[in-house]
Formats: C-alpha cells, structure tokens, sequence
C-alpha cells in the first residue's frame, strides 16, 4: 500500500492504482493510509482488495475524496478516524466492516452518489490468472462510474474522467476495464510493433 505517515503531504491524488493486500503479513497494513498528517487527498479509479486493516484510511487532519472505486474484502473498507472522508460512484463490499466513522456519500456537484454494496465480478481473484481484478461484462461495477467527472471537483487541478489502463479507456469503477475488451497479450504485440513501424516511416 501507500502510506503517508506524520507528513505535510496534501492534496495528493491516486489514480489508476491496483492495490491487493493478500499476501501481506503485516496486520496494520492498509492500502491508502493518512496516517497523523495534513491535507485532503484524492482516490480516483482505484481497486483496493483484501488488505489485513483499511483499504483507505485517514487519522488526524488528512481526508479522502474517494471517486470511482472498488474496496472489496478488506478488514475495513473506508476508516475515518480523523478529517472528513466521503466517496461517489465506488463499490465498497465484502470488507468485515465496510466503515468506521463517519463515511459520507460525497459529490461536490451534489449527487447522485451513485455508492454501492455488490459484489464487484471479478474475473478472477489469482494474480498468475489473465483475468486477475478485471471486470466481468455482468459486474455491477461495470460502466457505472462518473464518466464526465465532477461540476466542481474538490481541487481545480483533478482529473476524475474516464479511468485508463494501457491505452483502454473505461467508465467502470476500479482501476480495470471489462475483460472482454482487452486484447489478447499476441494483439499487443503486434500493436506495439506496428507502432514502432509507423514511426521508423514518418523519420
């Protein structure tokens, strides 16, 4: 995970991460942890899956903006201990407690919030498989993210469009897109050697 430990760090963002705790060791580990800092940071297009603590955790003075992701079998799914934390358009399920303190349904632009409880149709669940935190084309996570991000985001510099992973673009919550449309590992190597040929002819 991430942890941003007794720090000044602010206004930091998250985006298009994959954050799997479960091979951790370490009862306190947590995924995104503000830990006695400073500072309202962001987490947009995140999957966080079976961390030992929180998924995304806050203490103190540091708050989270939590957009267009899926917390799904952790200890904790969100941990509000300190500053205000609040989510749109993500799936928080399967987590031992889902919130500790004060979880709020947040968009500036207020609403729809668009949160949900379901399980999140993985593909799979086994890092050695292809389909390993990808969605299923029935996953209720799945085109259901804020594709047009936020009227009035929470820092003017935030980009909360559409999520990406190498190349594909998706309006899903998490950081993946629907299984289905990712080419097949041989398709991304003849795309990256046509690439490389289209660029050798424009020299």
């Amino acid at each position: 995970g991430v942890a941003l430990l007794v720090c000044t760090n602010r206004f930091l963002m998250f985006k298009n991460m994959v954050i799997d705790g479960q091979y951790s060791t370490d009862s306190w580990a947590s995924g995104l942890n503000g830990h006695n800092g400073y500072g309202q940071n962001s987490a947009d297009h995140v999957t966080i899956v079976n961390m030992p603590a929180k998924a995304i955790y806050g203490t103190y003075k540091v708050g989270w903006y939590i957009s267009n992701s899926i917390l799904a079998n952790n200890e904790v799914g969100i941990g509000q201990e300190g500053d205000w934390i609040g989510s749109n358009h993500t799936n928080n399920f399967g987590n031992t407690t889902n919130c500790i303190g004060s979880c709020n349904d947040w968009d500036s632009a207020s609403g729809p919030y668009n949160n949900i409880s379901q399980d999140p149709g993985f593909v799979s669940t086994d890092p050695s498989d292809p389909g390993y935190l990808f969605l299923s084309d029935s996953s209720p996570s799945a085109g259901t993210g804020n594709s047009n991000g936020l009227a009035t985001p929470p820092h003017a510099w935030e980009n909360r469009g559409p999520g990406t992973y190498m190349g594909i673009t998706h309006n899903n919550m998490g950081a993946r897109p629907l299984y289905s449309v990712v080419p097949e590992p041989a398709s991304f190597v003849l795309l990256a050697a046509g690439t490389l040929l289209g660029l050798r002819r424009r020299r």
